[in-house]
Parts: C-alpha cells; structure tokens; sequence
C-alpha cells in the first residue's frame, strides 16, 4: 500500500501543466535538472525568466512579496498597478513553476498590446534566454526552426547534397557532394537553381529554399537548374538521402598538415581519418606534424570531438595555443588515452 500511495504521489507532482506554454517551460525545467551537473534552482530561473518581461514592454515589473502565512507570493505590475498575485511554487516543483510560467504569459499579453501583437516563438525566446542567462555564459536557448537546422547539421537531413550562395537574384551552386543524389543525377558546380518542385527560387529567402530541397529521405524533389555554358535550363528528378554536412578542411604548409574543424558532427572523426590516410599516401614520412584548427568551431557531438581525441598518437606532445598571435598563450600535453576520461563526463 506504501508503494501504491508514493507512486501516486509522484505521478501526480509529475504530471505536466496543461496550457502549452506551460507545459514548454516545464519540460524545459525537467531537461536542465536532468543535464545541468551543478544543482539548479526554479524559482532563480523563473524569475530571471519573469524579468525579462520588462525588456519586452518596460511598463511591467516582476517582484517578490511576502504573504499570507509567511508565505512568499510574486506579484505582476504593469504601467504601476498589481496585475496578478500568484503563489510561488515549492523550490522542487518544476511543473508547477512551469504552470506559473503559463500564467503570467497569459496575464501578461491580457495587459500588454506590445506583448499581445507578439509571437509565441519570440516570447518563450526573451523568457528561456532570462533561464539560460541565469545558468552560465555557455546555455542557450534555440528556437523550434533553429533547433531543427542545427539538429540537421550535427546529425544529417535528407537532402540532394548541394551548397549554393545567393549572388544577387541567383543562387549559384558552389559545391556538389561526392556521391550525393545530385551529383549521380548530373547537377554541377556552377549551375544557376532556379526551381524547386516547379516553383521558381527567385525572389525566396535563402533558408526559404534550403527548407524546400530538405525532406524526408528517399523523397523525390525536383530540381531544375540553369547551366550557364551551353545556356540551357534543366530539371533533375532526384531522390534524397542522408546528407552530413562536410565539417573539416585540410591543406598543407611545409610538410605541416592543417585540419580546419567547423564543428563536430557525425562524420568529422572519419573525415579526418580519410584526409590523414590519404595524405600519408601522397606524402609518406615528409609528414612532419598536424595542426587542429578550432578557432570559432561552436562545438556540436561530444562523441566527435571525443574520438577526434583518441586519434592522437600517445607519447606524443600536443601543444595548445590560444589567443592573437601578439598575445597567445600556449601549453604543452603529453597524449594519451583522452577519449577514456572523457566518456566518464558525459
């Protein structure tokens, strides 16, 4: 009967609110406790949540006030005068501090034509950056739409395999993926896109047009292109795959191979495996060393950069430099067996 009753207990302060934006703030509660390594509290992040209010429309305030019982209350102000009064939520309740959320959105925008007029996305953003703000420098709020791409850039998507710029009106295709569906279908560096599925790309937003050539693998997609030499326009009927963007760069100074790493993603570790082989071929023991370029890399999977790690030859000196040339400081690390420490913090 004990179990019984705890498990009931527990489902019941477990159980999500039921307006979506309490609910999204809620989850988001739930996921930093279970990632965050240092203990988090709630109620800290809610209200530098809350004060964010102000930087949306600066008639409204956000305090605490001590009442009934002893017991601490939050107060919404808004041009001066008491909105709403609103019970703050035990310090281990993240679903109900996610309700709270819910509740002064809702209150807020009832006041607030400036808030009103806004969209959902730009509102939960000014309040999840107040959350992350109060974390640490690190954290960061994505929107759904941005989370998507970097999700697509760290994992794959499926896609054609092409990269284009938008040079004025035209997007001109830069480079086309070995192996990828428009390079086994014809498409080539230099082709001018200008349809996609039969709808023309002029006038579209770039992202706009990296949405519509994206879609679920083995999808067809229709892509017409304009081939500036002979002067002919063409459609492609191709079929998307899994497409991993390239994350590094390799070029060579004096004997020195140089690996530009953008980021980590699925396919970082094995793309420098394959320069490095490639290049140890080409230039057998003339090799005389390697430099990991990281210099604005954002990061990405901790796996990647882990295993990037293991490749470095123990006995070894890794030397570290960061800073401006003028003012670099550096370090010297013997390698070894990183990639075993590292996988005991993830």
């Amino acid at each position: 009967m004990a179990v019984v009753v705890l498990l009931a207990a527990c489902a019941e302060r477990q159980s999500l609110p039921n307006d979506p934006t309490g609910r999204l703030f809620a989850r988001g509660l739930d996921e930093i406790t279970d990632l965050y390594i240092a203990p988090v509290s709630d109620s800290r992040l809610i209200l530098a949540a809350a004060s964010r209010f102000s930087l949306l429309d600066n008639k409204f305030s956000v305090r605490e006030s001590p009442g009934a019982e002893n017991k601490t209350q939050i107060i919404l102000n808004y041009a001066g005068r008491e909105v709403a009064v609103y019970p703050m939520p035990a310090e281990d309740e993240p679903h109900a501090w996610g309700a709270l959320v819910g509740r002064l959105v809702a209150d807020a925008r009832a006041v607030s034509p400036i808030i009103a007029a806004l969209s959902e996305d730009q509102v939960d953003k000014a309040l999840f950056d107040g959350i992350t703000g109060a974390l640490d420098r690190f954290s960061r709020y994505a929107a759904p739409e941005t989370a998507r791409d970097q999700r697509a850039v760290r994992d794959g998507f499926g896609g054609v395999g092409i990269t284009f710029e938008l040079v004025g009106e035209e997007f001109r295709i830069i480079q086309v993926t070995s192996g990828g569906p428009a390079e086994v279908g014809g498409i080539r560096p230099d082709d001018r896109l200008v349809a996609v599925d039969g709808v023309a790309t002029a006038g579209r937003s770039q992202s706009d047009v990296v949405h519509a050539l994206r879609g679920p693998i083995l999808s067809p997609v229709e892509v017409t292109v304009y081939r500036p030499n002979p002067g002919q326009q063409r459609s492609f009927r191709l079929q998307r795959a899994l497409v991993i963007l390239p994350t590094v760069t390799m070029s060579q100074d004096g004997g020195v191979a140089i690996f530009r790493v953008a980021g980590f993603n699925q396919n970082t570790t094995q793309q420098i495996v394959e320069d490095l082989e490639r290049l140890k071929r080409e230039v057998g023991p003339r090799l005389r060393g390697i430099v990991l370029d990281l210099r604005g890399n954002p990061g990405g999977l901790l796996d990647q950069a882990v295993s990037r790690m293991s490749l470095s030859p123990r006995g070894r000196s890794l030397r570290r430099s960061a800073g401006t040339p003028r003012a670099a400081s550096s370090s010297r690390h013997p390698a070894k067996a990183w990639h075993r420490k590292c996988r005991l913090s993830r």
